[in-house]
């Protein structure tokens, strides 16, 4: 994202348009790093959302609801004392560098009116939402920096605020950019004037160099072209004031939201779409990768686990295929010593060998004996070590079916957390290995807010609702609690994936509503990428839980296949 100080001061001026003069009615934060504050101003309700993820900080206005958790972090309870009900005065960036100050008029605990600050430092892994009271000093932050050696600056409450050094020139000073130009010999023009000046980065610069003209240039500037970038510059920094002002997004060729900026960027060669705000482009971009993003974060450790237990379960499986291996030929062992047995006349203790007669294959053989023990005790021994053998092979059959299935199962669920949508999906899929024990039960003194279940996706088509399961909690109840007993039931053939039912009240289904419906099972399932899948469909009553009793699990008769491509339909649209 081009986050810097051209597109923030453009952003920020849209924010105080919008926001100053608004009281500040609710306080939320939704993640640890991101709060969102509901503000009433100019006649309507607006939700800013400040987040300091290092990996995508971002401020602007949103529509987007998050769940909050049951109990409220000691940082939001700080904000709320200080901020909630006040007033905004101002929102400005400063130091030319990714820092937004909002200052709140508010009243303290001795209801007298105070003014209060709240510093968005939007800084990559150095992003920080720090509280400052009218004398300067930090009441508190999200983040506490100690002071270090390797740091620049301490945020602890009660010490002073500083802002970070800066030393670059400012993009405001046509003067200094123009001296600093001067300067330049030859090289990455665009690369030389990120370097120098202020809050830029480095997609910015290179169209600030297209506009300029300048893309060829490999040697000193002349005094016109100085004017031009330098103007190109001032003009950029000012651009919600300036005449180009066009906000707008980018996105690539498979459809992602990219970038935003305050007017278009050819030099990126994205495909440009104009928005109605910069804070609406904003929040398509950062929503689309903040989304990614949690989704990453949060699920980082679901995927160890699961990776982690279908690596357990096939190495035990591969140690039960091995003992089954091993005693594939204790029947040998059974025969020996009947063999020893039949002949036990004709042996004597001592002996290492006995050549012995196999009626079972009409030959001689050599049966190697214990000559510590007699014969009788080395024809037992062959005997015990049979029935030991038995006994091991009876487990290990019954083991390798355990391990298979618990390895089908586990991969269903890597099925779902690779098609998981958002938090919610992934809370059920850790709810999920918790129930069937490949995750320990949390041991907490916390009251933890109870869930809902989750809903499944809804598609219409064809005047008949699609349901689809996002997880095998999902698709347990949808299939054994949801559907009726002659709802239309599809899953892919032979791999992971969604249950789909088609809500048909007993009637005959049209082609369009079949051929929908198994695209979307298709779709949502392992073979997503493929040109071609076979999905099977039967009715609801001809599918029956799995032996193993795992959740998702089936087994189904009387089905028909039918091939199509995956789509991923719209959902709750009629097509």
């Amino acid at each position: 994202m081009p986050q810097d100080v051209i597109t923030l001061h453009a952003l920020a001026q849209e924010l105080a348009d919008l926001l100053v003069g608004g009281r500040i009615d609710r306080i939320t934060q939704p993640e640890k790093d991101e709060v969102c504050f509901y503000v009433r101003a100019k006649g309507a309700n607006r939700c800013l959302v400040v987040s300091a993820n290092p990996n995508a900080p971002r401020m602007h206005l949103t529509t987007t609801k998050k769940d909050n958790p049951y109990a409220a972090p000691a940082f939001l309870m700080h904000l709320r004392r200080h901020l909630a009900g006040g007033m905004i005065q101002s929102l400005e960036v400063l130091n030319y560098d990714r820092i937004v100050r909002l200052s709140i008029l508010g009243r303290n605990e001795m209801h007298d009116t105070v003014s209060v600050y709240l510093y968005v430092e939007l800084m990559g892994r150095y992003s920080n939402l720090i509280v400052v009271d009218q004398e300067g000093r930090i009441t508190d932050a999200l983040r506490h920096i100690p002071p270090a050696e390797d740091q620049l600056r301490a945020v602890l409450p009660h010490l002073s605020y500083h802002l970070p050094p800066r030393g670059k020139i400012s993009p405001e000073d046509g003067e200094a950019i123009a001296d600093y130009l001067s300067a330049y010999t030859g090289g990455d023009l665009a690369k030389y004037l990120f370097g120098g000046v202020a809050g830029m980065v480095n997609v910015t610069a290179r169209e600030l160099v297209r506009r300029a003209g300048l893309e060829e240039a490999n040697q000193a500037l002349s005094p016109m072209q100085i004017a031009q970038l330098s103007n190109q510059v001032l003009a950029a920094y000012h651009a919600y004031d300036g005449t180009d002002y066009m906000p707008c997004y980018a996105q690539n060729e498979q459809g992602e939201y990219v970038d935003y900026y305050v007017y278009p960027y050819p030099s990126t060669g994205y495909r440009m779409h104009s928005a109605a705000s910069l804070n609406e482009a904003a929040n398509l971009c950062h929503e689309a990768k903040d989304k990614i993003t949690r989704l990453k974060s949060n699920g980082k450790h679901i995927a160890t686990v699961i990776g982690n237990a279908i690596k357990k379960q096939e190495k035990l499986l591969a140690v039960a295929e091995q003992k089954i291996c091993d005693c594939q030929d204790n029947e040998k062992l059974r025969i020996c010593g009947e063999l020893l047995t039949a002949n036990i006349y004709r042996l004597h203790k001592g002996d290492v060998v006995a050549k012995v007669y196999d009626y079972y294959h009409d030959r001689d053989v050599d049966i190697a004996m214990d000559a510590t023990l007699s014969p009788q005790d080395n024809a037992q021994s062959y005997y015990k070590r049979y029935a030991k053998q038995k006994r091991t092979l009876q487990v290990a059959e019954k083991q390798v079916v355990e391990y298979r299935a618990n390895i089908d199962y586990l991969l269903s669920v890597k099925a779902a957390f690779d098609l998981a949508e958002d938090v919610k999906d992934l809370t059920e899929i850790e709810q999920e290995l918790v129930q069937n024990g490949f995750l320990p039960t949390p041991r907490t003194t916390q009251k933890v807010r109870r869930q809902p279940p989750g809903e499944f996706d809804v598609y219409t088509v064809g005047g008949y609702e699609i349901l689809r399961g996002k997880n095998n909690l999902q698709n347990e109840r949808l299939t054994f609690h949801t559907a009726k007993e002659n709802d239309l039931w599809l899953h892919v053939k032979a791999a992971h994936g969604s249950h789909v039912v088609v809500q048909t009240g007993g009637e005959a289904l049209p082609d369009a509503v079949l051929v929908a419906a198994a695209e979307i099972a298709a779709y949502n399932s392992d073979l997503r990428q493929n040109a071609k899948v076979e999905v099977d469909y039967t009715l609801r009553k001809h599918v029956k839980h799995h032996p193993s009793k795992k959740s998702g699990m089936v087994l189904y008769t009387e089905f028909r296949t039918i091939t199509v491509s995956p789509k991923g339909h719209i959902k709750d649209e009629t097509n």
